[in-house]
C-alpha cells in the first residue's frame, strides 16, 4: 500500500523524500515482537556513582584546559568572571543540584 506524498504527515514526507533513491519495503511489526527496541526503551541502566562521573569529568576538564591556547592568567580571569556572572552561577547550580521544571525556571533564562 503506497500513500501519496501529500497524504502523509510532514515528518513522513521528509523521510519519504530522503528515501526515494532507495528501494525499500515498510512492514508493520507488532510491539510484542520488537524485543530489542523494547529492551532499549524499558531497561533502565544503573547510573554510575557521582564520584566516578565527577572524577572522569574533572580529568576531561583538565585535559581540555591543558590544550587551550590561553595563559594561566587568562584562565583565572575567565574563571573569576564565571563565578561573578549570575547566569553562570545559576547554570552551575542547576548542573550540580538538578534542573528545575520549565515553569519554575527564572524568566530571564
Amino acid at each position: 500500500m503506497h500513500k501519496a506524498l501529500d497524504g502523509l504527515s510532514p515528518r513522513f514526507q521528509r523521510m519519504k523524500l530522503k528515501m526515494m533513491r532507495y528501494s525499500y519495503q515498510v512492514q508493520y511489526i507488532p510491539g510484542k515482537y520488537l524485543v530489542i527496541a523494547d529492551a532499549l526503551s524499558r531497561s533502565l541502566v544503573e547510573g554510575r556513582k557521582d564520584e566516578e562521573n565527577s572524577d572522569q569529568i574533572t580529568a576531561y576538564i583538565q585535559m581540555v584546559i591543558s590544550t587551550l591556547p590561553a595563559t594561566d592568567k587568562r584562565l583565572s580571569e575567565i574563571s573569576q568572571a564565571q563565578q561573578e556572572n549570575e547566569v553562570c552561577i545559576l547554570l552551575i547550580n542547576f548542573v550540580q543540584k538538578g534542573w528545575p521544571e520549565k515553569n519554575a525556571l527564572p524568566t530571564h533564562l
